[in-house]
């Protein structure tokens, strides 16, 4: 190749190096879906800062999206809404908006920019202005999105800036999102609960520890009042019921200051609300009553608002359910006979007509023996009876848990009848074959509930077990 042919094709290699650097800058140049970014002689500087604010110099902002508008302005320290200045504004949830204001960090700084309208900030879709201390604004106007980072082109005191989209994110035009909750207790223990709707719906839930109120049933301390009849319930089931207010939430605000006529909407009236009192123990240890109204149920939940309030909230459907469909038969003890066995003095069986007496009889340990302990000893008619068999009966009846309830008790049938003997009255236990999967139970005259079939027939095995002797 003559010298001539040599310098040709120098010029051609750098000639093509020249237009594959131009792609790759056109490549790597910010795409948006709307706008050519990467037009000629446009270029950028990485990671500047498009304003530093600090909240204590904020006065106020409005921020503009679309045909909505949300203004704020702090007075003597307390943020207030110029458009509804009775709204609650939470102090804190704006100080959370005003943090992203400390530094707006670029992710780029467009030095010589197309015109505005190519980035959609000749219109932009929304605009923040911040009022500051000193007397003046920064205007934050927001345009198109960058397909490829996710950014949004921002024009800041003149400047073309891609800032982080969550930047933006962080205002709102909705109100609602400043609100402020009213503060609900912190519940140490609850004491008592009573709740009432309209005339046809009214209960009372409490718990007593008096010795003289106690029942034959083991660890019966919560009772159910309705309709003037009082019973007993289980200790677990109650306060499950109890904590659905205990632990109340507020999911959302949805009238900062609700009118007669919306309450009537949300089925808050007085006449139309479920009202719960809860009584409990608060932090400090003193005796404290928490009064919610509960109404229909909302888009997600039901609403609900404090006694004598005016904010209309909802709560999850879950708690309010639990106050709107509490009954005796949900909150009794599954267990069929919670019984103290060690206050039993004796029992009457009954098989087939039946009946035998067994006795219950208390021996004390002799002094030489290594534990101090009482054993009991059982009779029937005179002969001992083998105290482990009993036992596995006594076991079996304490064990028998409801698995149903009928409105159509057949008492034809009777399988097995029982009769505790206790210094403060005897307890009747009786069960009947019901149908092929349950049997039906009346304790103490209370007839209605279903056990498994198998369960009761073990209950008559063990009996019979336990009355056959040598």
């Amino acid at each position: 190749m003559n010298r001539k042919n040599k310098l040709l094709a120098l010029l051609g290699v750098l000639a093509a190096l020249c237009v594959m650097t131009a792609l790759a800058g056109r490549l790597s140049a910010p795409v948006d879906s709307a706008a050519d970014d990467a037009a000629a002689g446009e270029t950028a500087d990485e990671s500047a800062v498009a304003a530093e604010i600090a909240a204590d110099d904020v006065t106020g902002f409005t921020f503009r999206r679309g045909e909505s508008t949300l203004a704020l302005s702090r007075t003597d320290g307390e943020w207030l809404a110029p458009q509804d200045l009775d709204f609650p504004v939470d102090t804190d949830k704006v100080a959370q908006t005003l943090d992203a204001l400390k530094t707006v960090t670029a992710t780029q700084k467009l030095e010589t920019p197309e015109t505005l309208d190519a980035y959609g900030l000749g219109e932009p879709d929304a605009t923040l202005t911040v009022s500051l201390a000193d007397g003046t604004e920064t205007t934050f106007s927001f345009g198109n999105t960058n397909s490829l980072t996710g950014d949004v082109y921002a024009l800041v005191d003149g400047g073309v800036y891609t800032l982080d989209a969550a930047f933006e994110e962080a205002f709102t035009t909705d109100l609602y999102d400043y609100v402020k909750f009213e503060a609900l207790p912190t519940v140490e223990s609850a004491a008592a609960l009573a709740v009432r709707q309209g005339t046809e719906y009214a209960f009372s839930l409490y718990r007593t520890e008096e010795a003289a109120d106690l029942t034959w049933q083991k660890d019966a301390v919560w009772r159910f009042e309705k309709s003037g009849e009082t019973r007993v319930v289980d200790g677990e089931k109650a306060e499950t019921l109890l904590g659905a207010l205990a632990d109340l939430s507020w999911k959302t605000c949805v009238n900062a200051h609700a009118a007669d006529a919306d309450l009537d909407a949300y089925g808050l009236s007085d006449e139309d609300a479920l009202h719960a009192q809860l009584v409990y123990i608060g932090e400090d240890g003193e005796q404290r009553t928490l009064s919610l109204l509960v109404g229909m149920d909302a888009a997600s939940g039901a609403y609900a608002m404090l006694d004598g309030s005016k904010q209309v909230y909802t709560i999850s459907t879950d708690a309010a359910d639990a106050l709107r469909y509490a009954t005796y038969d949900s909150l009794r003890t599954d267990a069929i006979l919670p019984l103290d066995m060690d206050t039993v003095s004796g029992f009457a069986a009954t098989i087939s007509g039946e009946t035998t007496e067994i006795t219950v009889a208390e021996t004390a340990a002799t002094a030489d023996e290594a534990e101090a302990a009482v054993t009991k000893t059982y009779a029937a008619g005179g002969a001992a009876l083998d105290g482990e068999k009993v036992q596995k009966l006594l076991s079996a009846l304490t064990a028998l848990e409801r698995t149903g309830a009928t409105v159509s008790p057949d008492t034809d049938r009777p399988l097995i009848a029982l009769t505790f003997h206790r210094e403060d009255g005897d307890i009747s236990l009786t069960l009947y074959a019901f149908d092929t999967e349950s049997a039906l139970v009346d304790v103490n005259g209370e007839v209605g509930l279903l056990v498994q079939r198998e369960d009761a027939e073990n209950i008559v095995d063990l009996a019979l077990a336990m009355l056959k002797t040598e």
